[in-house]
């Protein structure tokens, strides 16, 4: 039996004798009340789980061309909507998708510093702000970040790295 206590609104679970997947909202007794797509459903907390989502095979491709000289692009952008930086977290609680998408952006960053490169971009929406803001905050960590430009209409970051 999942512990209901531990459970915070937003928590994905799957009831465990349908498939089915929600967000959980609220319990009340051994009764949990869940959020399947707009649809509300009470499922008896012995009947639920905390959702695993499947883990994605990705194949990892390497170009062999023995013959080329150019050395492979190094990627300088990173997009933080979470449907394509982690598609199998946008069913988790916002709390936890905006940690998440900080602490990839953070480790973007600090990879570009230790590669050197001068100029990367880090697109983070446009949406309600608060993730471009969380981003603000978090290069002022970085004494390599020498100026900020606002992208895209204010849907990007173009970070300009003292290297």
């Amino acid at each position: 039996m999942i512990d209901l206590k531990q459970l915070w609104v937003g928590d994905v679970l799957q009831v465990i004798s349908t498939g089915i997947v929600g967000k959980y909202e609220s319990h009340k007794g051994s009764s949990v009340l869940l959020n399947c797509k707009g649809n509300k459903i009470k499922v008896s907390a012995t009947d639920l789980k905390l959702y695993k989502a499947p883990k994605q095979n990705v194949e990892l491709v390497f170009d062999d061309d023995s013959n080329s000289n150019t050395l492979s692009k190094i990627n300088d952008s990173i997009d933080l909507h979470i449907e394509k930086l982690a598609p199998h977290m946008q069913n988790q609680a916002q709390a936890r998708i905006l940690d998440f998408q900080i602490e990839k952006a953070k480790s973007f960053v600090q990879e570009a510093i230790n590669q050197r490169r001068f100029q990367i971009l880090i697109i983070h929406g446009k949406g309600s702000g608060l993730l471009k803001a969380e981003i603000n905050e978090m290069l002022k960590d970085f004494d390599k970040v020498r100026y900020t430009f606002e992208k895209n209409k204010g849907g990007a970051t173009e970070v300009w790295l003292d290297i």
